[in-house]
């Protein structure tokens, strides 16, 4: 038994590694790529010899520290690169390697550092080939050295979409047209809160200036209404702000809207969920000190909240979880008792009822925010016990939209397809 694994080898994982590795432990580490670093500095291929100022840009700097402190703790750690987490229960994590089963890896501790995804919307013809998430097209031109195509027009909104429109132009694959779906009066008045973020606002106008300079049309407030071809794409049909409709033939189509946690593992190890209004997403409930609702599993990075691997937060939790982890080995319980945050109380939520058919909203009877047989679960860490049939809906996030769903945590049942296709078994039904 491992009394420590790290899922992830982005700058949240490698950065735990590093950490529990100064304090004495020798933690395993599970990347799902072949070298690691994240999507954000995602390395390129071993025999691949582009300098790094062309891959990272202005994060260059960061992206050789990173891997430079992977390679430092490498000799200490387990590191078990091309590994896929698939399944966690009992404690345990089923891991795949090269698409063949490896192990069941049993754990005291686990911090799970999954990263983010894209967000995407689906239109009609997405599914068509030549059609790519803004990271995957990312992932080609990092990774591969190769542009998803030598016409693309990239859609969506986000600082993605504008770093890899200056990526692909950079590399000599101009896009046809970036079409942000944002307003521009919607950025022009959240530019007085990026003033705080001075570094983030200047790298956000050198990109669109940049783009502008080299001939690259932006589209402010456009919508991508469908995507056309036969055997690959061909086209795109979108929506000018004015409501002019166009149509612009391509060869290629990288779209996101903005980014959201990798939450996958979170939800398999049974962590409680909040809605998050600034994710606009359901995210696993932790405290300051990256402890989720269940015993032993800690969160960090990305996968707990979109923070772009700059939130100097991250550090903190990763500091206090090592401290915790490697409490019982090496330290007296009183050196770090500080450190342990003290948990607000959770007001009462109610629950929603999966609706299957259409019925409105208000006609859904809402239950108790303790559905039968069910038990809440401090956030610090207590004594192992078994587990309730039905969790807890309480949440220590703010209050969701009117009419959004309650989530009753439900992993089993969904990894068996139990529940509508609505709710994937997340809901009570009536």
């Amino acid at each position: 038994m491992s009394a420590v694994v790290v899922v992830g080898a982005g700058p949240a994982g490698i950065r735990a590694a590093q950490t529990l590795v100064a304090h004495g432990l020798a933690p395993v580490l599970l990347d799902e790529s072949a070298r690691g670093g994240g999507q954000i500095y995602r390395q390129q291929p071993g025999n691949f010899r582009r300098p790094s100022k062309a891959l990272y840009g202005f994060e260059a700097g960061k992206a050789q520290a990173l891997h430079g402190a992977l390679e430092t703790v490498q000799a200490q750690l387990d590191y078990r690169p091309e590994t896929l987490v698939w399944n966690a229960e009992a404690r345990a994590l089923d891991t795949l390697s090269q698409g063949r089963y490896v192990d069941r890896l049993a754990f005291d501790q686990v911090i799970v550092a999954t990263g983010a995804t894209d967000r995407i919307l689906p239109v009609p013809g997405w599914t068509l080939p030549g059609v790519y998430s803004l990271g995957a097209a990312q992932v080609a031109l990092k990774f591969q050295g190769c542009a998803i195509g030598s016409r693309p027009v990239l859609a969506g909104t986000g600082p993605l979409l504008y770093l890899v429109a200056y990526q692909y132009a950079k590399a000599g694959a101009k896009p046809l047209a970036v079409l942000d779906s944002a307003p521009f009066r919607d950025q022009a008045a959240a530019s007085p809160a990026l003033l705080g973020q001075p570094v983030t606002f200047a790298k956000g106008l050198y990109y669109r200036s940049w783009l502008a300079l080299h001939g690259v049309p932006v589209h402010q407030g456009a919508e991508l209404l469908t995507v056309e071809g036969e055997r690959r794409v061909d086209a795109v049909r979108w929506r000018a702000a004015d409501g002019e409709a166009h149509r612009l033939e391509c060869d290629a189509l990288g779209f996101g809207q903005t980014l959201r946690s990798e939450t996958q593992l979170a939800d398999l190890l049974g962590c409680d969920f909040a809605w998050s209004d600034l994710n606009r997403a359901w995210l696993p409930v932790r405290d300051p000190g990256g402890r989720s609702s269940q015993t032993g599993v800690y969160l960090a990075g990305d996968g707990a909240g979109i923070q772009g691997g700059k939130n100097d937060s991250t550090t903190l939790w990763i500091a206090i979880t090592s401290a915790a982890l490697s409490a019982r080995n090496r330290l007296r319980p009183e050196s770090h008792s500080q450190t342990i945050i003290a948990r607000e109380n959770w007001s009462e939520r109610p629950s929603t009822t999966c609706r299957p058919s259409a019925a409105p909203a208000a006609h859904s009877r809402s239950t108790s925010a303790h559905p039968p047989g069910a038990r809440s679960r401090p956030l610090r860490p207590a004594a192992p016990r078994t587990p309730p049939r039905r969790r807890s809906t309480r949440s220590a996030g703010p209050r969701a939209p009117a009419g959004s769903p309650r989530r009753v945590r439900s992993p089993r049942a969904r990894r068996r397809g139990r529940g509508c296709v609505g709710c994937r078994g997340h809901l009570p039904h009536r």
